[in-house]
């Protein structure tokens, strides 16, 4: 990121390097708290406005189908924006929204004069998005023709997985749909996360301690994992969610998930069983949200909601953590996403507009030196976002050029920071 207004800052007892940032780009007031047609229909003419300047003709921005039947109530909400994806070669996002909505926005030139983040897309969901996962392939430059490239994988309560042609840019389009009813008892299991695995497999956590695996191009599991663990009486089994896979993206068998329990499992895929890594019960968290990996495969960092710390497991030794990194105070029940590009990021759970951030030779140690010592990982650098100073960034996304922040607390919205 690019750094300015260098100073120094206390946290906790580590003096740490802090950086003021400056947006580049941002949706500005757009998402303020306010009637939501009324947030629709700026969009809609800012992105009119914008097809004029620039002599281009943007796509019509789709529509709500509560679009008109609102104009006549006074629903006034803060569009929070919920997850964050970058194009495979980063000119370009896809962000789902708390309207409903799943945005796609180009990427602004830096150097240009525009400031104001709008969609060039903008389609409905019918219910509430609660998981998603972008196309590996995702480009609204090189896949614009082919429907599985620009496709983004939803799940919502009490329908199936849809995968939805992000081509189309005024109305919702399911390419494909996949199963996720009970057999048992023709329930439909929430897929509380998806992720893809590689382009033709992905992989959704459910209810029951269940990872369901896909292939793209059959609407039903070409396997399932589970893990059951009984009780001291041997009647009753411990079930849970799967609340988070891990972030990697590779032809490895071995991936990893959590659960709102606080474990952590082991997916093998070529198996049929979940197997347990650790539970971090004892810690006071409530339910893991959040597994990334190290570039060199030996830690994942588990962020967990109502902690002060996001624990660093390492596969070889999984009996307890090896170590933690200290947050300046306890998150709660919102989900502060970090991203690991370079650097390992997160929002700060006291809100401030503030990015703590740790490099990598910390991530990549895990914080054990050479002589087997554990190093106390506070951030390495505290970065000030000044715009966002009575917020909290709940969301960071970072591609080869920038990186995406979602904010909320006075007012929501996206911004786009340098790096």
């Amino acid at each position: 990121m690019n750094q300015a207004n260098v100073k120094n800052t206390t946290f906790h007892s580590m003096t740490s390097v802090s950086y003021n940032l400056s947006p580049y780009c941002s949706t500005g007031t757009t998402f303020r708290k306010q009637p939501l047609y009324r947030i629709w229909e700026t969009e809609s003419s800012t992105s009119a406005d914008l097809s004029q300047k620039l002599n281009y003709m943007f796509p019509k921005l789709g529509l709500s189908e509560s679009q008109t039947s609102l104009k006549d109530k006074d629903v006034t909400k803060d569009v929070v924006c919920q997850d964050i994806h970058w194009s495979v070669d980063a000119t370009s996002l896809v962000t789902i929204n708390s309207d409903y909505g799943i945005r796609q926005y180009l990427i602004p030139d830096p150097k240009s004069d525009q400031t104001l983040l709008n969609p060039y897309s903008r389609i409905f969901a019918h219910e509430s998005v609660l998981s998603s996962d972008i196309s590996p392939r995702y480009s609204l430059y090189e896949g614009s023709s082919e429907p599985l490239a620009n496709s983004i994988l939803i799940g919502a309560k009490n329908v199936p997985i849809k995968l939805v042609d992000l081509n189309d840019t005024n109305n919702l389009s399911t390419i494909r749909s996949y199963d996720i009813s009970n057999l048992e008892n023709e329930k439909f299991e929430t897929p509380y996360v998806l992720k893809y695995h590689r382009e033709s497999l992905f992989l959704s956590g459910t209810v029951r301690n269940k990872v369901n695996v896909y292939d793209v191009n059959r609407r039903e599991p070409v396997n399932t994992l589970t893990y059951s663990r009984r009780s001291k009486c041997g009647t009753q089994s411990y079930k849970s969610i799967i609340s988070c896979l891990d972030d990697s993206f590779s032809d490895n068998q071995v991936r990893y998930c959590g659960s709102y329990k606080n474990q952590v499992f082991i997916i093998d895929l070529r198996g049929k069983t979940l197997q347990l890594l650790n539970n971090l019960q004892g810690n006071g968290a409530r339910g893991c949200y959040q597994i990334i990996n190290s570039d060199n495969g030996s830690y994942l960092y588990v962020l967990q909601r109502y902690s002060s710390r996001i624990e660093i497991l390492d596969h070889r030794r999984p009996d307890r953590p090896v170590n933690h990194l200290e947050l300046p105070g306890r998150s709660d029940f919102q989900k502060l996403k970090a991203c690991y590009n370079g650097s390992f990021q997160v929002g700060s759970p006291l809100g401030k507009g503030q990015i703590l951030s740790w490099d990598k030779s910390t991530i990549e140690s895990g914080g054990i030196t050479r002589e087997n010592q554990v190093v106390q990982c506070q951030p390495d650098i505290l970065y000030n976002v000044p715009q966002c100073k009575s917020m909290r960034i709940n969301i960071i996304k970072t591609s080869s050029d920038a990186t995406a922040i979602s904010y909320s607390g006075d007012t929501a919205g996206i911004a786009l920071l340098q790096r």
